[in-house]
């Protein structure tokens, strides 16, 4: 699936390439912006008997739980067409607030002094992200309007670590061939961007990414504001 993807990245460039194209920009735009994501997150919760009463182990779940991320990037703008499509390669750094959740199950409430043990799970998510996409601009809008697709690497860091205290058993932890009460899912990932971008100002354009990938879908609304041009008096984009 992922050659495939990027096999059709390629036809698409070198296609449209040789479409009366202009050559090549050389612009150089900034990004900045938040993610709002829906990962799958480990968590822990109590293993219980047929009574419901607690045998003192810990199971592991993994539910989607929001995420709210940060991010900086580049994009640079390399050639349009005469039918209205442009290629934009951009990079992306992006830093998720997934934080550490604290969990406090009654039956570790001590009635005598009147404390409670805390069990916590750190949760680290950041990623950095190369993407190749085609932009068009819908012709004839009073404001600029461009609809895209496009495909990006992602190299994510995932990771997961459980502070016990008192140290417990994760009964079905073990399921995962992990040690060490963490689990690292990091790996590099490919997905497919879907986008839709507006000019606000000279030089200033608001965009929305859809980037679909496994385990990691993600909603991004970017500011990209012009650095730098070479070519005077171009069209802006």
């Amino acid at each position: 699936m992922k050659r495939l993807m990027i096999f059709i990245l390629l036809i698409v460039f070198i296609l449209s390439s040789k479409l009366n194209a202009q050559g090549l920009f050389n612009e150089m735009w900034g990004n900045g912006g938040f993610t709002l994501a829906l990962p799958k997150l480990y968590s822990i919760d109590l293993e219980r008997d047929a009574e419901g009463n607690s045998t003192n182990n810990l199971l592991l779940t993994h539910p989607y739980e929001g995420a709210f991320g940060l991010f900086l990037g580049l994009k640079l703008n390399l050639y349009e067409t005469k039918n209205g499509f442009y290629f934009g390669p951009s990079v992306y750094y992006q830093k998720f607030f997934a934080g550490t959740e604290l969990i406090l199950f009654e039956e570790d409430f001590d009635l005598e002094t009147g404390t409670s043990t805390i069990q916590e799970v750190k949760k680290t998510i950041s990623e950095f992200s190369i993407n190749g996409d085609f932009y068009y601009k819908i012709p004839k809008r009073e404001r600029d309007l461009y609809v895209g697709a496009g495909v990006g690497v992602h190299n994510v860091k995932f990771v997961t670590n459980f502070k016990l205290d008192p140290p417990r058993t994760i009964v079905n932890f073990h399921d995962f061939g992990l040690e060490n009460n963490e689990i690292d899912e990091s790996e590099t990932k490919v997905g497919v961007n879907l986008i839709c971008k507006v000019k606000i100002v000279q030089n200033l354009f608001l965009e929305g990414r859809f980037e679909l990938m496994n385990g990691l879908n993600q909603f991004k609304l970017v500011w990209t504001y012009k650095l730098w041009g070479k070519k005077k008096n171009s069209e802006e984009f």
